[in-house]
């Protein structure tokens, strides 16, 4: 009994006493029947150890003091029920039996019992939510998180299964568990649902509760309980595991854990355990086990219904089951994952069938933009299928669990798993080309089939391997309404296509043209890059929601359709299409088409966008490698553009004077247009032009002025000059190093200017780098102590491209990324051998030095140089004091204020683009 007492004060353990024919009193003062012996030891027996008396009478009076059972002259039975529930009250530990079968539980707890700030005295009320996909191990790590702390609160209850509860007998049924396990109250019936709410809020406020609420699958579930976190008593905690995030946001002092997978190891031994128990492990079947693994993906519920049905089996039985599974996922496992569906929308539904079945793994924009063509609101759709635990989105890409998809494809299958015909999705070959076969046979037999009027999507799997396929039998597909086909094997006729289709993508469709009667209201995307199209469709025909056409590398295509009846088309790509000869004038009547490419259409002539056209949302317009192309189209029309590329236009002698009406135009590129001879004057008006590439421009004559460009320009033209321009005060020799002494910046500089002339005697090798010290065939050089900035160039410097003749290369650089002048680097011109430098020389550009060069080209006069402005110079090219090799970087474009505003836009407007595709 001392020992007991010990225990209870030091160690400070339970005791409940029970007092069984003794009376309490007696115990407490040592009397009755324990007066004559505690007189008998004091006398004779611990007459020399009077402290041993001592600690029995304390003890003694302790436990007959403290909270117990007399259980004298009472029914045995029922005071024996009464003392064993108040031991189970008081441990708490419902769900003991767990413990022993959990791998990796402990440290799992631990983070949430972390979270949920136990020790804090006088904690306000916290509601932490359990979050995951089903059988993932949320309803294991809540109940040992209750078994762990609740004998730290007054009442505590945990309500499992809140879902089923709530639906057999709504928020009353709930209420009424949670008064019995917290109150041990009874007789609930006979009060109203409106009186159950009231004794859950008058009776729980006034105690620190602990409340777990297991699988809650509606917001009502907790809104209609009457437990309102902030009247709960101080330090009180509410835990709710659910599988969908929305249920817990709109809840305040919250904090959201997600559950995650168990990782390799755990996942492998737990499957050991449950697999082969304590049986010899068959090394035939530990050779099947990585492929079981693959398999589970992780989750615990697939783990242990796996391993449990595979125990006691044979190599050749596990074998055969995991074959099986392939077509047959098993039934326990998908009807727990099957529930995660329940409370989805029918698009939502429709999201996570397609996702399972097709985009697994994809990007996120892009199956935005297919669901978006299908009419299944992806926007909202999306992330709610993510808060109930069904995808994730991790580096902009859509991530399901295995099980999951495995989930998708079974209810696709479900009704006629035989008949993919049946199927409302097709996805593998094999089932495409049985659908085939099988519609083969019943046209060969002049029978009737309804099956190919379930089809409703067809994407197959582009990582397959196709022989050959015949497609007749989309002819007969009524319904279908996403078409993705990425192979080549395709053989056959095609008499017609659904017209409720949404979306096709047909890489290298094999036909001449579309159905002749092919009309689809719907449809939003018509995508058929590397086809075998020759016209399109013929005359005109009405796509009045078709927002997308991409016939890119259509090597066959001759003219594009006429554009009339798609009057919503926003992109348009006829890159590669190297037979096209001419665009149809209809083009320009496309009032929303903002994107329009045809790039390496190397037999277009000319492009007219036609009289009367309103291109006004078109804002990317590339032109490049239009090898034939004579002339620009007139922009008058098109005054949004952002972006314009002519790159190797190479019979382009001018460019249209509407082109200074572009206003917006940030990025022009004319590179390697050889045969360019002017720019208009009205270039310098457009205020917006941050690039203007002219490299490889050798027959151009004038060049624009540099005052609207924010970071630099540069270009390479011919010199036949003996004199270098007197606008460049300072020259130096080729092999001269310069560091900028002493200059003034004051508001009117604008920034540096440098030139060098230069000969090519052998154009430098690609691998250049590796036969010189010069690490770039010829760059502009600012070297500081351990680093080398580049400004190379741009120019194709193959003997094809430049002769023996002179050049000149001219560079600006804006103000604000003239570093150099702070820094103090050592400034020169470095080239490869097979390159001559003849001299170069930089100066500064001030206001009035545009002022200067503007009225000498209005008056054709003699240059006369007023300017005031000077920079002082060091040569330095005889004092380098650290020859060793230097880090190399290009130039750094400082990000400057203005840069950093920009850059915050063009992100937003990149987001926005690219969420329709641009």
């Amino acid at each position: 009994m001392a020992a007991t007492a010990d225990c209870k004060q030091q160690l400070k353990q339970t005791v409940f006493p029970v007092f069984y024919d003794v009376d309490p009193s007696d115990l407490r003062s040592q009397c009755g029947v324990y007066q004559n012996d505690f007189d008998l030891h004091r006398r004779k027996k611990f007459k020399h150890d009077p402290d041993k008396i001592r600690r029995w009478e304390r003890a003694m009076t302790d436990l007959a003091n403290s909270v117990g059972w007399d259980v004298r002259n009472k029914p045995e039975s029922e005071e024996i029920e009464s003392i064993v529930q108040a031991v189970i009250k008081k441990l708490g530990h419902k769900f003991s039996s767990f413990a022993s079968d959990l791998i990796g539980i402990q440290s799992r707890v631990q983070t949430l019992e972390n979270i949920l700030r136990l020790s804090l005295k006088n904690d306000d009320v916290l509601l932490l939510g359990i979050w995951g996909m089903g059988g993932i191990g949320k309803t294991t790590q809540a109940a040992v998180l209750y078994d762990k702390i609740s004998h730290k609160f007054d009442a505590c209850c945990f309500i499992e299964n809140v879902s089923k509860i709530y639906r057999d007998g709504g928020h009353t049924a709930i209420q009424k568990q949670i008064l019995r396990q917290t109150l041990q109250e009874k007789n609930l019936e006979m009060y109203s649902p409106f009186e159950i709410s009231g004794i859950v809020r008058n009776r729980l406020h006034n105690i620190k509760v602990l409340i777990v609420l297991d699988d809650v699958d509606q917001i009502e579930q907790l809104q209609e309980l009457a437990i309102n976190p902030k009247f709960l008593f101080k330090g009180s905690r509410v835990i709710v595991t659910t599988k969908d995030e929305h249920i817990l946001k709109p809840h305040g002092n919250r904090v959201l854990h997600k559950v995650s997978l168990l990782n390799e190891n755990e996942a492998r031994e737990l499957f050991f355990r449950k697999a082969f128990k304590n049986e010899d492990q068959s090394s035939s079947c530990v050779e099947l086990i990585p492929e079981v693994l693959k398999y589970v993906q992780c989750l615990p519920l697939a783990i242990k219904v796996m391993g449990s049905f595979l125990c006691t089996r044979d190599a050749i039985q596990w074998r055969d089951a995991l074959d099986r599974l392939k077509t047959n996922p098993n039934d326990e496992i998908m009807n727990v994952l099957e529930i995660s569906l329940d409370g989805l929308e029918y698009e939502e539904k429709e999201i996570f069938l397609h996702i399972a079945c097709f985009f697994k793994g994809e990007r996120e924009d892009y199956v935005k933009r297919i669901l978006e063509c299908c009419g299944l609101h992806p926007h909202i759709g999306i992330p709610r299928i993510i808060e109930k635990s069904l995808i994730t989105i991790r580096d902009q890409e859509i991530h399901m669990h295995d099980m999951f998809q495995e989930l998708g494809k079974k209810i696709i299958r479900n009704r006629f798993p035989e008949e993919p015909g049946s199927w409302s999705r097709i996805w593998r070959y094999e089932d495409f080309d049985q659908v085939l076969m099988v519609e083969t046979v019943t046209k060969s037999f002049n029978t009737f089939r309804f099956g190919t009027n379930n089809v409703k999507a067809i994407v197959l799997d582009k990582k397959e391997d196709i022989l050959e396929c015949r497609v007749d039998v989309l002819s007969r597909m009524k319904d279908l309404r996403l078409l993705i086909l990425y192979h080549q094997n395709f053989s056959g006729s095609l008499d017609s296509l659904s017209h409720m289709l949404r979306y096709l993508l047909w890489h290298s469709y094999p036909f001449d043209s579309l159905p002749s009667n092919f009309t689809a209201a719907h449809i939003v995307e018509l995508n058929m890059p590397n086809s075998s199209i020759k016209r399109v469709w013929e005359g005109r025909k009405q796509f009045p929601s078709l927002k997308r056409m991409d016939l890119s590398n259509s090597k066959c295509l001759v003219e594009t359709p006429v554009f009339f009846g798609t009057p919503k088309l926003e992109r348009l790509d006829l890159s590669g299409c190297i037979s096209l000869l001419h665009v149809h004038p209809s083009l320009g009547s496309l009032g929303k088409l903002t994107f329009l490419s045809l790039r390496n259409c190397t037999n277009l002539v000319s492009i007219d966008f036609g009289n009367g056209s309103n291109l006004s949302s078109l804002t990317v317009l590339h032109l490049s490698g239009c090898t034939k192309l004579e002339c620009t189209p007139n922009f008058t029309r098109a005054k949004n553009l952002k972006y314009l590329d002519f790159d190797g236009c190479a019979s382009l002698s001018m460019v249209h004077e509407s082109i200074g009406a572009l206003s917006r135009l940030t990025f022009l590129s004319l590179r390697n247009c050889e045969n360019l001879v002017s720019i208009p004057n009205n270039i310098n008006a457009m205020r917006s032009l941050q690039t203007l590439d002219l490299g490889g421009c050798l027959k151009l004559d004038d060049l624009p002025e540099p005052c609207h460009f924010r970071c630099g320009c540069d270009i390479v033209f011919p010199w036949d000059m003996e004199v270098i321009p007197r606008w460049f005060k300072n020259e130096f020799a080729s092999c001269s190093i310069m560091r900028i002494k002493d200059f003034n910046m004051n508001d009117d500089w604008l920034g540096f200017a440098f030139y060098v002339t230069f000969k090519v005697n052998n154009p430098p090798s690609p691998d250049c780098s590796l036969s010189s010290s010069v690490r770039h065939p010829f760059y502009l050089s600012f070297e500081s102590e351990h680093t080398e900035e580049y400004f190379d160039m741009p120019l194709d410097l193959k003997m094809e491209k430049i002769d023996k003749s002179e050049y000149i290369w001219v560079i600006y650089i804006s103000r604000q990324h003239c570093h150099f002048v702070k820094t103090g680097a050592h400034i020169t011109f470095k080239a490869h051998s097979g390159i001559e430098i003849s001299k170069w020389g930089m100066r500064s550009i001030f206001r009035d030095d545009l002022e200067g060069l503007k009225r000498k080209a209005e008056s054709e006069g003699d240059f006369h140089d007023t300017s005031q402005h000077s920079v002082a110079f060091d040569d330095v090219t005889n004092s380098i004091t650290n020859p060793g090799a230097k880090i190399l970087l290009p130039y750094n474009w400082l990000v400057t204020d203005e840069d950093e505003v920009e850059n915050i836009e063009a992100k937003a407007k990149e987001i926005s683009l690219s969420n329709v595709g641009l």
